[in-house]
């Protein structure tokens, strides 16, 4: 009987083993947790889950594309324009179809199954609902497709990422990405790649063309590849150290000052939630990348900025070389600390004394060693700094639209529609430049409080993970994952990172990979005492929704192809190819303003030309509807005006004229606008003999400085009337002597 007991054990250690070995194509989760083991013994089934290839190679295919979408959008602008942003949601959209096609095959339903899902899903619908008190609805509507598009990301990153090795894969994805826009970044400092807005004012920006915004990136990828190096086996471990060195090289010449004070709090974070090998990783790590950026750096940095060539490279691989033999002596002297707690927090306050003393004693040869550009940036740390100032001055401004609009807010890209009635002073920023007052002006209190939510739900379910999870590779992942996204995050409330999709998409993979561990720690499934709260979607009814997404914004992007070949078409003054494509343009995207506003323009200047009165009355159409889509934009406003004084419909011109000075009052080049309308009316009425409507429209442009005097008595710095206007006030005050 022992005997036969012992075989019996033998062969179920067999099979376990087995099963481990391929326990991707077997279905289990993550064979190393203890809910999962009880699933072993059970041999008869092995066969029937290995017998279901088909999914297989579908699953996979879906899963390698998930990772295309995740790692090229950074490498076009950030998706922040039309033009790669839109194909980009389309071509998710059809990627979540496919994979809500896998799911209906398996009759599997989407489960919304504990608060990071329920919040995020929330924050989706407050977007939605955003919509409806919009005051650009083009802009609102654009702004709840992006989040359809990062929830999508999110449910599929979250569904993947249960599994070891797609979580693993999805990791390096988004490392190998913000890699190769570090790479992209170097190379254009250096001359060996040309593109647009990469390296300007001697900051690299890389493909996301604004220096904050790509040091925002390195520095989220530079904790996530901490936490790989620490996951990998030992012959990995270099090849990470590497390419972080080309991150941390990237993270410093970006410039950012935001992204530098946020590295020490992030990093002594890690170093309390990672594990011993963890924190092993990150000083020896952090170690080799700082004598590797110090030998290298200063020569680097002085050829690029004076005469960019091929010897920066050598600076750079230099460095490399030095971060990498250094990464392995630092290594091995930390082991010695690793392993207790007390020997830890010796080794780590060594560490700490040692870096102060080297740079108390050697302070003079360092400082030789840092270029000058950067030791100024550093000293500019401060909240006196003039970008610093503007950016308060954009809060204040911002809470001014919050107080109007308190409840739902303003819907999506409400602020560059509006923020010019709010300024202090005149400025020009279409974002900003914080994502909590981003949300809140958009969204309103309702999105806030979605988005708190959010944020709290997250460090719940961290945390869940963090207390259960016992397996340390997979432990290190995990709070990889959660300092980079409080990274990029915490970034974004002094920057408009998020309003890059490209880092958006980042940010909810993040969410979606801490999501994927969350499972068995939140929701155990056979557990007696607590019943999981649960929302089960049909993935019929998400497909549906998902297909009629990507129908739209197919429509949209043919709509700005249109719109391309319109201007292209107006430039060479091709009045007919201009109104075709216009036409087009704005019946495949009918919420776009400026195509009916060009549109009118173009069939005012055809019907004048023709004599068309349907023509003329199409035009007057195509205007009045451009001003209902978007009311607070000087430009859309004074082109109807146009149109209304060629058609002689003054009255209804010179109300469009005074709603473009009101909507942005502190503008000089619209009251300049605003007494030329006046003048010119007021000259039609005298040669007309219209004396009494002449004066009238004359006192008013003598009333301009008053007005003006009056708007400077609330605001920060004065606007001062433009020569031109000047002489059409005193031309008007001419007239009216004449006139008495």
């Amino acid at each position: 009987m022992v005997k036969k007991k012992e075989k019996k054990c033998f062969y179920r250690i067999l099979l376990y083993k087995t099963i481990k070995k391929n326990k991707d194509k077997v279905g289990l989760r993550d064979m190393g947790r203890k809910s999962n083991k009880k699933q072993i013994p059970n041999a008869e089934k092995a066969p029937k889950y290995q017998a279901i290839p088909r999914d297989g190679a579908f699953k996979n295919l879906i899963f390698a594309l998930l990772a295309v979408f995740i790692m090229y959008p950074p490498f076009f602008r950030g998706l922040f324009f039309d033009r790669e942003l839109l194909p980009t949601e389309v071509g998710i959209f059809v990627l979540f179809v496919a994979y809500l096609m896998l799911k209906s095959q398996t009759k599997t339903h989407i489960l919304l199954q504990n608060p990071l899902e329920f919040s995020l899903a929330a924050f989706v619908l407050v977007y939605v609902i955003s919509v409806f008190a919009a005051v650009n609805l083009r802009l609102a509507i654009g702004e709840a497709i992006k989040y359809f598009m990062y929830f999508a990301i999110f449910l599929m990153v979250s569904d993947f990422g249960s599994k070891t090795r797609y979580r693993n894969m999805l990791v390096d994805a988004v490392i190998l990405s913000a890699f190769g826009v570090a790479i992209v970044g170097i190379a254009s400092a250096v001359g060996t790649v040309k593109y647009n807005g990469a390296f300007v004012q001697n900051m690299i920006s890389s493909t996301l063309q604004y220096h904050n915004a790509f040091g925002a990136l390195m520095l989220c990828a530079i904790f996530l590849c901490f936490s790989r190096t620490s996951s990998v086996v030992p012959k990995f471990k270099v090849l990470y150290q590497a390419v972080n060195f080309a991150l941390f090289f990237g993270y410093i010449f970006s410039f950012s000052r935001g992204a530098w004070v946020l590295f020490p709090p992030l990093a002594v974070l890690y170093l309390i939630l990672t594990t011993p090998q963890g924190r092993l990783d990150l000083l020896s790590g952090f170690a080799g990348m700082l004598i590797g950026a110090a030998v290298s750096g200063r020569a680097f940095y002085h050829i690029v900025t004076t005469a960019p060539g091929a010897a920066a490279w050598g600076y750079f691989f230099l460095g490399l070389v030095v971060s990498i033999i250094a990464y392995l002596i630092a290594h091995q002297v930390f082991r010695f600390f690793a392993g207790d707690r007390r020997r830890e927090i010796i080794g780590i306050a060594t560490f700490a004394v040692i870096i102060l003393a080297v740079v108390l004693i050697f302070r003079e040869s360092i400082m030789h060693l840092i270029p000058q550009d950067l030791l100024e940036r550093f000293s500019q740390i401060s909240l006196e700094t003039q970008t610093a100032s503007e950016r308060f001055v954009f809060y204040k401004d911002a809470f001014k639209i919050i107080k109007e609009h308190p409840i739902f807010g303003i819907g999506g890209g409400g602020w560059s529609s509006v923020y010019f009635m709010y300024q202090s002073y005149l400025y020009w920023t279409t974002q900003t430049h914080n994502y909590i007052f981003q949300v809140w002006i958009e969204a309103g209190t309702v999105g806030l409080l979605s988005l708190i939510a959010v944020i709290v739900s997250l460090i719940y379910v961290f945390m869940k993970v963090y207390k259960t999870e016992r397996h340390k590779d997979t432990r290190i992942i995990a709070v990889g994952a959660a300092i980079s996204y409080f990274a990029l995050l915490s970034h974004s409330f002094i920057d408009f990172d998020l309003s890059l999709a490209s880092l958006s998409i980042f940010l909810w993979t993040l969410m979606g990979l801490i999501n994927s561990f969350s499972q068995a720690s939140i929701m155990p499934a056979k557990s007696p005492a607590k019943k999981a709260v649960c929302i089960s979607l049909s993935p019929t009814l998400i497909m549906l929704c998902y297909i009629l997404l990507a129908v739209l914004c197919t429509s949209l992007f043919n709509g700005y192809l249109y719109g391309q070949k319109a201007v292209a078409s107006v430039k060479t003054k091709d009045m007919v190819s201009a109104r075709k494509y216009f036409e087009s343009a704005a019946k495949y995207d009918p919420f776009m303003s400026s195509y009916k506003a060009d549109l009118a323009s173009v069939l005012n200047a055809m019907g004048e030309q023709q004599k068309s009165k349907p023509m003329l009355d199409r035009a007057m159409q195509f205007a009045e509807n451009a001003v209902d889509l978007d009311p607070y934009n000087s430009k859309i406003l004074a082109s109807a005006a146009k149109v209304c004084f060629a058609q002689g419909k003054i009255e209804k011109g010179l109300e469009y004229i005074d709603r473009s000075v009101k909507v942005q009052p502190l503008n000089p080049v619209n009251y300049q606008q605003k007494a030329q309308a006046y003048m010119v009316v007021a000259d039609y009425y005298l040669k007309n003999k219209n004396i009494d409507e002449a004066k009238q429209l004359l006192n008013k442009i003598k009333q301009i400085p008053l007005d003006v005097e009056k708007i400077n008595k609330t605001v920060m710095k004065p606007v001062e009337i433009n020569d031109e206007t000047k002489k059409i006030i005193q031309q008007a005050e001419d007239i009216l002597k004449t006139l008495q």
